[in-house]
């Protein structure tokens, strides 16, 4: 019997009863560790049953990855196929980090007197975008679809392998392609001897941890004649978020709640099923009387079991001593609900999405608690798109500027293309339920001085620059039309149609709005932002 439990138990219940100045002294006495273990109570780092099934002892992350990795690649690309939470993630993350538009390039070369070198930064920006018209090496994907493909693949995979190839066949003398993460042979590894360096999980690094090259199977699934393929490191960038130390290689975004979400596709589908057979309503055939058996039509098949078609308005008369008792399973049983929304929930918290989004469910949702929820979603969203950005845009670039100019494509007035790398790439915004709101506190950030509107611009992942072209564009329309443009809409009297006080349901909030739409109206008649 372990007495080490009753032993602790008993110790904290007698230091319990001792004066504070004998605790302190006993604490003296004995030293840190037994008392501290004596007064901790069962936590986590205790051994019981609760925790007994804990994994004991730390893995090294090459070989940890190497032994699941595969597994929960292979597991999260099914329910890619199979199940619409994943699929409705997958889609969410693209449309949160890439946008309906994708994701905006705006060159920033200055001239010598350091004002915007306009025609210049026009001419980079078009042969930019030509070159984004067909950037794989079938010609086949956008570069906008390049990247939804790349983002579905991390979200799954957990990296991807993105690899740029040079010659003049190619548009621009630069096509992308992908390695499938499957190819990298992650059952690769090599010590670092006799002058061979290391290679884990199929990177080849040097002492510092740079990467040398990237070993590739040739085909899938081991069949045929396979062949491990090096790939230089020059040619191939390596997109994925470490979650350890010294981690080389990705695990899929959706491993934690893998089991989660499998567990819950089988509880669905065994609801499914009893709601079918509750809705079928069967029945069992009695026999009440010792020694009677079928006759008639009853009796044709003695060795199959007694059967009864049920048709609407019909009622069937049973043979003499047989009775026929009702079984009406009831399925979806009441719980059926809220079940499937706490494992969504839990889902939800572990892929980043509000479970709102994840669930598609807005019933009973002010737009308080909807900004809320989406406050922190969105966060996620804004740093996968630097992330995204740092990780593969600012990689390829300067690889397209170079292999533009050398293809003719890109006319710079110096062949150093170092000297007009100057640019910015702006990602999508993101739009609030009401943006008057946001309108509102924007000007008055502006007129106060405490926000500038490049950032503001930005933020809605639109380009102040842009968006200046267009307004001069539209007021010399206007003047060629003599049309006036007014930036606010009144009703007669100088009243706002628009300037409700919000719902019933978010009384709060919809009095700040009105007082919001009334600051911005004031600002537009008193001549708008100065």
């Amino acid at each position: 019997m372990n007495r080490s439990p009753i032993r602790n138990r008993l110790g904290r219940a007698v230091l319990a009863l001792m004066p504070a100045r004998v605790r302190h002294a006993v604490r003296e006495f004995f030293g840190p560790w037994p008392v501290s273990q004596i007064m901790a109570g069962p936590g986590a780092s205790e051994l019981s049953q609760l925790v007994s099934d804990f994994v004991r002892g730390t893995m090294n992350p090459d070989d940890e990855i190497r032994g699941s990795a595969r597994r929960l690649r292979e597991k999260a690309q099914q329910l890619e196929r199979s199940n619409a939470w994943i699929a409705g993630w997958l889609d969410h993350l693209v449309n949160g980090v890439i946008g309906p538009n994708g994701i905006h390039h705006q060159a920033r070369v200055l001239r010598r007197d350091g004002k915007m070198n306009a025609d210049l930064n026009a001419h980079i920006e078009d042969r930019f975008y030509d070159w984004t018209r067909a950037v794989t090496r079938d010609g086949q994907l956008t570069l906008m679809d390049y990247e939804d493909l790349a983002l579905r693949s991390a979200g799954t995979a957990g990296e991807v392998f993105v690899r740029a190839i040079v010659g003049p066949q190619y548009r621009h003398g630069l096509a992308l392609d992908f390695i499938d993460a499957e190819l990298v042979d992650e059952e690769f590894v090599r010590v670092e001897r006799d002058g061979f360096k290391s290679i884990r999980n199929g990177i080849e690094i040097d002492r510092d941890g740079r990467r040398v090259a990237y070993h590739c199977l040739s085909d899938y699934g081991g069949q045929g004649n396979v062949r491990h393929l090096r790939i230089p490191a020059e040619e191939v960038r390596h997109v994925y978020r470490p979650r350890r130390v010294n981690q080389v290689r990705g695990i899929s975004w959706a491993a934690p709640i893998l089991v989660s979400l499998r567990s819950l596709d089988g509880y669905e589908m065994a609801e499914l099923i009893q709601a079918q057979i509750a809705a079928s309503k069967g029945g069992f055939f009695e026999n009440i009387m010792e020694g009677n058996e079928p006759d008639g039509e009853w009796a044709k098949n003695e060795s199959s079991p007694i059967t009864m078609e049920a048709a609407p308005g019909v009622a069937e008369k049973l043979p003499r001593g047989w009775t026929f008792k009702e079984w009406s399973p009831t399925h979806p049983t009441a719980q059926f609900p809220g079940f499937v929304k706490s494992n969504l929930r839990k889902i939800a918290t572990g892929l980043g999405i509000s479970y709102n989004q994840l669930a598609n469910d807005l019933e009973g949702v002010t737009y308080s608690s909807l900004r809320s929820g989406f406050t922190s979603e969105r966060d996620g969203y804004r740093r996968r798109q630097t992330w995204w950005i740092d990780s593969f845009r600012e990689w390829i670039y300067p690889i397209w500027m170079r292999q533009s100019m050398l293809a003719g494509e890109l006319k710079l007035p110096s062949p150093d293309p170092v000297r007009y790398a100057a640019h910015e790439f702006i990602p999508r915004g993101f739009p609030w339920v009401d943006p008057y709101k946001d309108i509102a506190a924007a000007i008055l950030e502006i007129q106060w001085g405490l926000n500038s509107r490049t950032r503001i611009t930005a933020e809605a992942g639109r380009d102040l620059e842009e968006t200046l072209k267009d307004l001069k564009r539209e007021d010399e329309a206007a003047a060629l039309l003599d049309v006036l443009i007014r930036a606010g809409v009144t009703a007669p009297g100088g009243t706002d149609n628009n300037a409700q006080e919000g719902d019933a349901g978010d009384q709060e909030a919809g009095s700040r709005n009105g007082h919001a739409r009334r600051a911005v109206l004031a600002a537009l008649r008193n001549g708008g932002i100065q």
